[in-house]
């Protein structure tokens, strides 16, 4: 057990270490947000405020052509 401790403990400090010599490109371009929603088989009609509010906000939407057609004709 001592064993185990010792070596995660190690790998922690090497990952810290690794952080603070080859920081991570993401404070550079901002750190975004990737949400997903569920929109049921009803579409626009049966989606929550929140998940509509969402949709609008995003910049990319990756979805299936029909449930694109759907949301888009909603005029989102």
């Amino acid at each position: 057990m001592k064993l185990l401790r010792q070596t995660l403990y190690i790998i922690a400090v090497v990952l810290a270490a690794v952080e603070y010599i080859y920081p991570s490109q993401a404070f550079a371009w901002g750190r975004g947000h990737f949400y997903v929603i569920g929109t049921g088989p009803a579409g626009p009609e049966m989606a929550t405020l929140q998940a509509l509010e969402t949709i609008k906000k995003m910049d990319y939407i990756i979805a299936s052509a029909r449930k694109a057609k759907l949301f888009a004709d909603s005029h989102l």
